[in-house]
Order: structure tokens, then sequence, then C-alpha cells
């Protein structure tokens, strides 16, 4: 894994694909665990979400998003990107979480989150994408961290 330093501030917005060539991870998913920086991208879009399957939320602070992990039809499953979310601790990689800007192709950085301690996540109910069959889904519960 590279030392490739974070560099980007809060309320900072970069291109998504800008965002992948310098710190990898997979352009097209919503967890995006990189294989060459210690980082996880979550990345976040509640008004349009709903209509694939995912039902993000956050807190009325602003400071705990509720999550839902990846896999749009049937149960999701622990694997790929959300194992990689629920070991994030073990393996030292940073949640790092982007909201899809107004602008095309675009994101803005939230900030580095962590998993709640005591419950990481529940498996509820939701729908699948389009309005899908009921499946399980895991919603994680992520703490903002402090400065």
């Amino acid at each position: 894994m590279s030392s490739n330093p974070f560099s980007l501030q809060e309320n900072d917005i970069i291109k998504r694909s800008e965002l992948h060539d310098q710190y990898g991870g997979n352009r097209q998913s919503g967890i995006a665990a990189s294989a060459k920086t210690p980082n996880i991208f979550l990345f976040t879009h509640p008004e349009k979400g709903e209509n694939h399957g995912y039902y993000d939320r956050w807190d009325e602070k602003g400071t705990t998003l509720f999550y839902c992990g990846e896999g749009q039809r049937g149960d999701q499953r622990m694997i790929n990107g959300n194992k990689a979310l629920l070991d994030h601790k073990q393996t030292g990689k940073a949640i790092r979480v982007f909201a899809n800007d107004t602008l095309n192709a675009h994101v803005r950085y939230i900030g580095e989150f962590t998993l709640d301690d005591h419950q990481p996540y529940i498996v509820k109910k939701a729908h699948a994408t389009n309005n899908g069959p009921e499946r399980n889904v895991f919603e994680f519960c992520l703490h903002k961290k402090s400065k």
C-alpha cells in the first residue's frame, strides 16, 4: 500500500475520476476500498439512491450517517465493500465519505468517519432496486471523527 497522504479538506469538491486516479478504489461502487492507499471511500446520494435500493440517511445533527451496504438485489452479504467497511479498524483504513455534488461527475468531501463501536450495523428490510421485492440490507452506523 502506498503512503500517499490524503490531502482533501472537508467541503473540497473533486471530480470522482480524479479522486480514484490519485487514491485508488472502484469508480462505480458506493463503497470503494482502495488497494493502493489506506482508504475506503463511501459515496452517498440519498435522493437518488432510493431508486437503486439504497436508503442512506443522516441524523438530525448531520454527524452520524446511516449508510446502506452494497448489493442492489437479494439479501446483502458481508463480502467485498461491506466486509471492507466492517473491518476498517483492523485493516487500518480510513473511511472517507463523499456526497454527490450538483456538478456532474463531482463529489464533495464530507470528512472522515468511523463505525460505531457498539453497533456497527443492523440488518433491516428494504426494497431492492426499482422498488423490487423486500430483502435484508445492512445499515452501517458511521460517526464523523472529530478533528
